[in-house]
């Protein structure tokens, strides 16, 4: 049995829609494909990019054990989908074809305090990446296991790199925070193919 995507107008198996009460063959009216097509061009959209912001100010919030945001989810994306220095940076996301490193970000001033709109300002993510990494080098980091500094070794004890924590080793080596942790804790005994210790300071 099949049925025609109302979006690519492309004739398709059923499995290719995902279930919808209701819909047509109880199937959604828009396929697989053109569905995360569409998800993704919405939050390549200035409202869709400061949802997905909000939404990762209220994990970091809980994360970080500190009060949620002190602005609504509508108050933020009103405040800033027409704000010139937003609108700037997106559109420089938007040429650099969407790279991360230029994505707009909103970093707070005081990491002791929560999101609020005398508490934040705009960078691009490396921007506020790099100040994160700079905070924890210089010990003025909110704690927390990401934290700890490591050293990637071989497998046969050769010392391959140095971080400041294992956020900037998982970030560097394209690795989960919490796998190289497992195996900082002597709970796994690799991650990426790598031994991974805290570093003792001074060595």
């Amino acid at each position: 049995m099949t049925k025609v995507c109302s979006r690519c107008n492309i004739e398709l198996t059923l499995d290719k829609f995902l279930d919808k009460v209701g819909g047509k063959f109880n199937k959604d009216s828009v396929c697989k494909s053109c569905k995360r097509d569409l998800s993704t061009e919405f939050k390549r959209s200035k409202r869709g990019l400061l949802l997905k912001i909000y939404s990762g100010q209220k994990r970091s919030s809980d994360k970080r054990k500190i009060v949620q945001p002190l602005y609504t989810k509508e108050d933020f994306v009103n405040k800033y989908i027409n704000d010139l220095k937003f609108i700037n940076l997106y559109n420089s996301w938007i040429e650099n074809n969407y790279d991360r490193w230029h994505t707009p970000s909103f970093d707070r001033l005081d990491d002791y305090k929560p999101y609020s709109f005398d508490n934040i300002e705009l960078k691009t993510w490396k921007e506020n990446s790099d100040k994160a990494a700079a905070n924890r080098r210089d010990g003025i980091s909110t704690p927390g296991a990401r934290n700890i500094p490591v050293t990637k070794l071989t497998l046969d004890g050769k010392v391959v790199c140095k971080y400041i924590s294992i956020g900037q080793a998982a970030r560097e080596c394209g690795l989960n925070t919490g796998n190289i942790l497992q195996v900082v804790k002597g709970k796994n005994k690799t991650s990426g193919g790598y031994r991974w210790e805290e570093t003792i300071l001074g060595t």
